[in-house]
């Protein structure tokens, strides 16, 4: 995320938040300066030249300038809420001819005063890292957005879909320059964090939890699960970074100098401290690397105040296009640098320049402190929850979040209420689950799989089915499942039947299981190509290749208990 400025008054504040780019190529300009009138309070842009402020009723007017750039004054209006698009443009003056000659020398760690310097941040690695502490607390917002990218309104614009254009018609122009992404998912998490380093334990506990609801025809649970693996948290202390399911070495790793090139860019001062500019770049553009700066303090510490990390095209990750992430740090109990705001996006598609989804993850931490932690404290799951958090009350979230809403996110809550109360949504939906999943909804049954009803093999000829199976609407414990077939050729009966108890009062269809099944099955079956325990043949298992007679008339019963834990293991 961009710079977080608090001013406290007594009076009404106002958010200020957006983007600064090249008023001729639309690039996002870093480091600008951002300066307000009636206000010794200041700051930068980030390096996607986004910002965002709290400013009191004194300040009326915020300047932005940039060194190369004129300086353009912006008036603060009475709205609450301001999003802009501030545009730089080039101030050219004439200098005098300077010939350099140079020659370029070949890169090397010996007597290079940034490797020097980035041995010095390995050093201290354990004095500045997030296990620096004993103990620790803080309070953390996190929020996670998706966009779609492509020409959604057009496709809208048919018999079908019309109805629903309302919700493509949510864009965001200031998540990435030059595209109107449409906000299709958002949540948010409020959450306190625990943290013993010896024996090391770590416990978050979610206060509070907001996400945008679109029914039960969408598993928002496997969303929120599937988005929690690919954006987990980024620690750049550790030797080894995950991100998107693969394993990057971190820029100070302590085999850093091994893997990349270092570069000293600048040296600034910030709130009395020297601060160095640092870029890296990986010695070979293909390896699974980040290249970005680190800026390091000169206090002796050599803490990291902040990073930013992005790839190489080069590198190949599959659907992942692009990836940036930026993180400030700030100094807190024992003069230890930790993490205050963290700022992830990346786009996904199919092929490189085909329309796709982007997700932005953007955490922010406060409160921090380092007081001993009671043992009870740091008992039970490594994450919990209070009772009922999704319930929290507006006031409660409007309180609590350190950056209000962009009219962008609040409409993207709204426009999932409005979908989940239309009909035809609903109809849309329903017929969707039965082409993807092959369950229809009936009430309290879901009847299926619809691909089973009709089928056909060298030994029964043609085969009707018919089946379906209980969902939680009828009970949140017990669930059954089954089917009656029939084949014309040998003129057999095929049926089966499973009952379920699920002990942790979720359904046994989802995440996590804990439940006791026993099934009984009559059924003819083909050794080796199916599980025994399928819901029958299927239309399209029908069309195979040679002839095969030597199928099997089964009678089999299964009594089985499923339990799977918290890291997958079952």
């Amino acid at each position: 995320m961009a710079v977080v400025f608090a001013l406290f008054s007594s009076g009404q504040t106002k958010t200020i938040m957006g983007i600064v780019v090249d008023s001729a190529s639309r690039t996002p300009l870093q480091n600008v300066s951002i300066t307000l009138n009636n206000s010794p309070k200041g700051g930068l842009t980030d390096a996607a030249g986004k910002f965002s402020m709290t400013i009191d009723k004194l300040v009326t007017r915020i300047t932005f300038s940039f060194t190369g750039y004129h300086s353009v004054s912006y008036k603060v209006s009475d709205v609450s809420t301001q999003e802009l698009t501030i545009q730089l443009s080039k101030s050219y003056s004439t200098l005098e001819e300077v010939v350099v000659n140079a020659r370029k020398g070949k890169y090397r760690n010996k007597n290079n005063p940034a490797v020097d310097l980035i041995r010095h941040v390995i050093a201290n690695k354990p004095r500045n890292g997030p296990g620096a502490y004993s103990y620790s607390s803080s309070k953390e917002y996190e929020k996670t957005q998706m966009f779609t990218d492509g020409p959604w309104v057009k496709i809208t614009q048919n018999f079908v879909l019309k109805k629903f254009r309302f919700f493509f018609e949510n864009t965001d122009t200031t998540v990435v320059q030059g595209k109107k992404l449409n906000s299709i998912y958002l949540q948010e998490i409020i959450s306190e964090k625990y943290f013993r380093k010896d024996p090391e334990k770590n416990k978050k506990i979610i206060l509070a939890q907001k996400t945008v609801d679109y029914g039960e025809f969408v598993d928002m649970k496997g969303i929120q699960g599937a988005l929690h693996y690919l954006y987990n948290d980024i620690n750049i202390y550790d030797n080894n970074i995950s991100a998107f399911t693969m394993q990057f070495v971190s820029p100070i790793s302590d085999f850093g100098p091994v893997f990349y090139m270092y570069f000293i860019q600048d040296t600034v001062v910030e709130n009395g401290c020297s601060i160095v500019k640092l870029y890296f770049t990986p010695r070979n553009p293909e390896d699974l690397l980040f290249r970005g700066t680190l800026s390091v303090t000169l206090d002796g510490a050599y803490a990291v105040t902040s990073v930013e990390l992005g790839m190489s095209k080069h590198v190949n990750m599959n659907y992942v296009r692009n990836f940036r992430l930026s993180q400030n740090f700030e100094i807190g109990p024992g003069d230890h640098y930790h993490l205050t705001e963290s700022d992830m996006l990346a786009s996904f598609s199919p092929f490189p320049k085909s329309p796709g989804i982007f997700g932005e993850r953007k955490i922010s931490i406060s409160d921090l402190s380092d007081s001993v932690l009671p043992d009870h404290l740091l008992q039970g799951p490594a994450v919990d929850s209070v009772s009922k958090p999704s319930r929290q009350s507006a006031l409660y979230w409007s309180e609590n979040r350190p950056i209000p809403l962009s009219p962008s996110q609040a409409q993207t809550y709204s426009n999932a209420d409005s979908l989940v109360k239309m009909r035809s949504y609903r109809r849309l939906m329903d017929l969707a689950t039965l082409y993807f999943v092959g369950y229809k909804s009936a009430g309290k049954f879901d009847i299926g799989p619809i691909q089973t009803f009709y089928s056909f093999n060298s030994v029964e000829g043609q085969r009707l089915q018919f089946g379906g199976r209980t969902n939680y609407k009828l009970s949140q414990r017990f669930y059954l499942d089954g089917y009656l077939g029939y084949g014309f050729k040998d003129n057999r009966f095929k049926y089966m039947l499973t009952g379920s108890y699920s002990f942790n009062n979720r359904s046994v269809y989802s995440y996590p299981f804990n439940y006791v099944q026993a099934s009984y099955l009559h059924d003819l079956k083909n050794p080796g190509q199916e599980d025994i325990f399928s819901n029958g043949n299927t239309f399209l298992s029908s069309f195979t290749r040679g002839y095969s007679s030597n199928w099997l008339y089964s009678d089999i019963f299964r009594l089985s208990y499923v339990h799977e834990f918290g890291n997958h293991f079952s």
